[in-house]
């Protein structure tokens, strides 16, 4: 989730460098967005994997990977009514047993996020949490991943099954991709700097949002796609990293 780059900078804090709390914060809150991404943009939910297949393994199942490029195509091809109705339709009944909304499929998913957390306090040489979530009670973290669990499955539903006057999709982009001022902002540049950023993107600390819909050409019967992005992804850099933290070892080129 973290990327090589993020996983050598918390390992650098083993060695006393860097703002050990300040960086874990950053990867923690890494590891829920990116979560939060799969939870809300995965076609197909439920099942006793839980989460695993999108985190662990390829990005999209194959046969969902399918069931992507058809809505595509009719997209592209198609009035939107058309193309909207079958992504509703589509999404809403491709879900398997257990369901998201099962007791079984929350403790699952909630088990892989405390996994997750682990993982990033482990590498950054801190205590290990317990994996079992009933040790910290509905109201504690367990409640609160939950609760996370929750708005991300109402999200989901609503942007998926739902909306059809447009099609919504989140924005996160992966550690080391280039920084684009056009769908993401540099969360420690100031005002007016997005423009002007070069460097690569090392943690994702809030998801963005894209909207796409059909707006029709003068020739009657044809319309054209249309996207904008009315919430831009929020990213650390490795630049804004090094001058936050300057003696962690990833940042220092």
């Amino acid at each position: 989730m973290l990327g090589a780059e993020g996983h050598r900078c918390l390992s650098s804090l083993r060695q006393g460098t860097g703002d050990a709390s300040f960086v874990v914060q950053i990867a923690l809150q890494t590891c829920i967005t990116r979560v939060a991404e799969v939870l809300v943009s995965a076609w197909k939910l439920g099942g006793k994997s839980g989460i695993a297949t999108y985190v662990d393994g390829p990005s999209t199942p194959s046969a969902v990977s399918l069931l992507i490029n058809v809505h595509e195509a009719i997209f592209q091809n198609e009035p939107h009514a058309v193309s909207a109705r079958w992504r509703k339709l589509t999404r809403r009944y491709i879900q398997t047993s257990p369901s998201p909304i099962d007791p079984a499929y929350f403790n699952t998913v909630c088990l892989q996020i405390l996994e997750i957390i682990s993982d990033v306090l482990r590498a950054a040489g801190l205590s290990i949490m317990p994996k079992d979530p009933a040790l910290y009670g509905e109201t504690a973290v367990a409640g609160k991943l939950k609760n996370i669990i929750q708005i991300c499955l109402h999200l989901r539903e609503y942007i998926g099954e739902h909306v059809s006057s447009s099609d919504f999709s989140l924005l996160c982009p992966r550690p080391g991709v280039e920084f684009n001022a056009q769908w993401m902002h540099d969360a420690y540049g100031g005002p007016g700097e997005d423009t002007n950023t070069k460097s690569d993107v090392l943690f994702i600390t809030e998801l963005g949002l894209r909207r796409r819909e059909k707006v029709a050409k003068p020739t009657p019967g044809q319309h054209n796609a249309v996207e904008a992005v009315p919430i831009k992804a929020v990213v650390f850099l490795t630049t804004s990293i090094s001058e936050l933290v300057g003696e962690c070892d990833v940042v220092q080129k």
